[in-house]
């Protein structure tokens, strides 16, 4: 069932990463108003609508069944594979590690401002230039206490204090 999206609509992406307003409707997409005052365009299946929503006409034998949850609930996440990242997806290659460090930069100061104490950064294994520029930034933003979730690598856990 498809939210039929109005102005002040409360919205969130997917991954629920952030929250904002919808603050105006054009050519079929959302222009969205995050809480911290940053205004972006995104199509309208990026998005999920916060509040409460009209689901009489569905089922419970038509949700999908859930898995459990490879990480641990209790710290927030950040995956940054470009599939994952809504900003990412449709970008040349190129272009991709920059969107992926503009979203560890935005991630890390939610992770300061609202003094989060422990986190995960999923960067994947890869040829290693991500993990490397991930390790620089959080260094270069004062994390120093980081360390490889596993021994495969492909995510790191960190450590405020």
């Amino acid at each position: 069932m498809k939210h039929k999206w109005q102005i002040d609509d409360r919205c969130s992406p997917v991954d629920g990463r952030w929250t904002g307003t919808v603050i105006a409707i054009r050519d079929g997409k959302l222009v969205v108003k995050d809480d911290e005052g940053f205004v972006e365009k995104y199509a309208m299946d990026e998005l999920v609508p916060l509040g409460p929503l009209d689901i009489r006409a569905k089922e419970l034998k038509d949700e999908p069944k859930l898995r459990e949850p490879k990480n641990k609930p209790d710290i927030p996440v950040l995956d940054l594979h470009a599939e994952k990242l809504p900003a990412c997806r449709k970008l040349p290659a190129d272009m991709i590690l920059a969107c992926q460090l503009d979203e560890l930069r935005l991630f890390l100061q939610r992770m300061k401002r609202d003094k989060i104490p422990r986190f995960r950064i999923i960067h994947g294994k890869g040829s290693g230039v991500l993990r490397a520029e991930v390790i620089r930034m959080l260094r270069a933003r004062g994390f120093k206490n980081f360390r490889d979730e596993t021994l495969d690598g492909g995510s790191l856990i960190v450590d405020r204090y």
